[in-house]
């Protein structure tokens, strides 16, 4: 699943790299390394977490006509039921990434998280906010 970038402006002016066999080896080996380094965190943990979100990076400036601040995101849950609120907000099962029509706001994430949270304690779930809330909004508008 992607995810929308937080802050929007209209106009976004980025420098282009030009792809280079060079560049795009070391943006893999980059992208190895933040895998294999949340890997490694997880597994010295005491605890296995109940849930592990993974929130990608921006993408490099490589692609051509790219104003897209999209990052994937990947929710792994040990209660399979914490999945079914991700699920129905377009996120896909595996490691597969969703469609970019799909993708959820930042500030969203939040309320999506404590849907997915509250669903299997059967507690009534709290709406699901795309724009987040904003400093002084009354709980339940």
């Amino acid at each position: 699943m992607q995810m929308k970038r937080f802050k929007r402006k209209d106009e976004v002016r980025l420098r282009r790299l030009r792809p280079t066999p060079d560049n795009v080896e070391d943006y893999m080996e980059a992208i190895t390394y933040s895998f294999e380094a949340v890997v490694r965190h997880i597994e010295k943990l005491e605890t296995e977490p109940e849930i592990i979100i993974v929130m990608g990076d921006h993408q490099p400036p490589l692609y051509k006509h790219n104003t897209d601040f999209t990052v994937p995101m990947h929710v792994m849950a040990k209660d399979k039921r914490w999945l079914k609120a991700f699920r129905a907000q377009g996120f896909k099962s595996g490691m597969k990434l969703g469609y970019e029509e799909d993708a959820i706001r930042h500030e969203g994430f939040y309320s999506l998280m404590v849907r997915a949270l509250a669903g299997p304690g059967g507690q009534a779930l709290p709406p699901y906010r795309e724009h987040g809330i904003t400093t002084g909004q009354a709980q339940g508008e």
